[in-house]
């Protein structure tokens, strides 16, 4: 956990937001562990710190969007 608060406090984050990412990430890892196709090619840390920095880019594009439709108003 604390290499993804790292990451969201460090790119406009709070620690909600870091929890939110992380409960997240961890919800896709365990989807696609059900996958019985999945195979993993790097570290478990590697891919968890790559699903969670997706996350958190998909999580500031919506923020974005959302920022400007308030400026609007």
């Amino acid at each position: 956990y604390p290499m993804i608060e790292r990451l969201v406090t460090r790119n406009s984050g709070t620690p909600a937001d870091a929890q939110d990412v992380f409960q997240d990430t961890l919800l896709i890892i365990v989807n696609q562990l059900d996958n019985q196709t999945w195979n993993l090619q790097s570290s478990l840390k590697t891919y968890f710190y790559a699903v969670a920095h997706r996350q958190w880019l998909a999580h500031l594009r919506r923020q974005k969007g959302t920022r400007f439709l308030n400026d609007l108003d």
